[in-house]
């Protein structure tokens, strides 16, 4: 850099000195022994030694011990080569070993000099630890990211092929039931009428006869029509509110599963209606979950304020958690249900006895999140 009148500045060796002692990096020079013959202030504040304790050190001291036969090897074979300087550690970070054992990461720039008194190594060093932990933060959550968008995938498809599997069953409802039902009813009337043309009392028996078929084949109709409707939607819900809905469901479906639910509900709660069928959608997937792969005979279903939530709980005695279940996509799915409510369901096997143990739980009271 040229001076005021335009000569080369060329700093002595005070500049170079008070340019070193202010550095805010770490700067180690070594001799040919690779002993250490210069340590800057923020080397000693990096590795937690006073300069008088380090000068005269082998460098490979602020090296952890596996790696210190390998780095003198490489020190030598630069101070041999022509190259004069030499960046290390921008792609993979080195290590360096603090007086207190600790390692941390750094980035290392080594430079050779040579003097009348011979060859000066000097290592300009960084600490890079906080940038190391924000790139593995940033990976840690780009693998979270990665695995949420692929449950989201596949919750998605498992939806779509629930929503297909339960058209296909309310079609054949519909069909063989309904329209069985209807078929009957068709002939039925079409007898009936055949009986009403006829004269006499033995055809008014037959007509009586008739109806009273038909009136069966009608009750059923309306049996498998209510049925159906309580599947889409469950009118006791809108019409009873949750801990009712709670209730009818464990033992109207332990009665047709063969499972025999025990219910504790408080019917006194007061549920807010956007959060009631959330939580009755993952009764139904819980209750089907323990019959399906729990193998349990008894679950039991309760439905309480606790802790500042409402918790609704379904255990069973069957074989315990597996652990494809933790991460299962019914499990995701109930999560997505609650999320909108900040709710939370967790999966473990139940302390001190045979079975699983489902918490569904809704901050109380309930309040939904506004999406940003």
């Amino acid at each position: 850099m040229p001076d005021a009148q335009g000569r080369a500045f060329r700093p002595d060796a005070t500049h170079v000195a008070a340019i070193v002692e202010s550095a805010m990096d770490a700067i180690i020079s070594v001799d040919d022994d690779q002993r250490v013959v210069l340590f800057n202030p923020a080397a000693e504040r990096m590795f937690g030694v006073p300069a008088s304790e380090a000068l005269g050190a082998p460098l490979d001291r602020f090296l952890p011990e596996r790696f210190r036969q390998g780095h003198s090897h490489h020190v030598r074979r630069f101070a041999d080569t022509s190259v004069t300087r030499r960046a290390m550690g921008a792609l993979h970070p080195l290590t360096a070993l603090r007086a207190d054992g600790s390692e941390f990461p750094i980035e290392a720039s080594i430079s050779r000099v040579a003097t009348a008194e011979g060859r000066t190594l000097s290592v300009i060093l960084r600490d890079v630890s906080e940038r190391v932990r924000h790139e593995e933060l940033l990976a840690e959550y780009t693998r979270d990211l990665e695995q949420s968008r692929a449950d989201l995938r596949a919750l998605s498809a498992k939806l779509h092929d629930t929503r297909e599997t339960e058209r296909a069953h309310i079609a054949r409802e519909v069909h063989d039931r309904l329209g069985q039902s209807l078929t009957a009813l068709s002939l039925g009337l079409d007898r009936l009428y055949q009986d009403l043309d006829r004269p006499g009392p033995t055809a008014l028996a037959l007509a009586r006869k008739e109806c009273q078929a038909l009136s069966s084949v009608v009750q059923d109709a309306i049996r498998v029509t209510r049925r159906l409707a309580s599947e889409l939607h469950p009118a006791v819900l809108d019409h009873l509110g949750l801990a009712a809905a709670v209730e009818w469901q464990a033992q109207d479906f332990g009665g047709r599963a063969g499972l025999v639910c025990h219910v504790d509900v408080d019917t006194t709660l007061q549920v807010p209606k956007e959060v009631e069928l959330p939580l009755f959608r993952v009764l139904q997937e819980s209750l089907t979950n323990v019959v399906r792969h729990a193998e349990a005979r008894t679950a039991i279903v309760t439905l309480h304020l606790a802790d500042g939530g409402l918790e609704l709980v379904v255990e069973d005695d069957g074989r315990g958690v597996v652990a494809p279940a933790r991460r299962g996509l019914g499990l995701l799915g109930m999560r997505e249900r609650l999320a909108d409510f900040g709710g939370t369901v967790t999966l473990s096997d139940r302390p001190a006895v045979k079975g699983a143990r489902l918490v569904a739980r809704v901050p109380w009271p309930v309040a939904r999140r506004e999406v940003r």
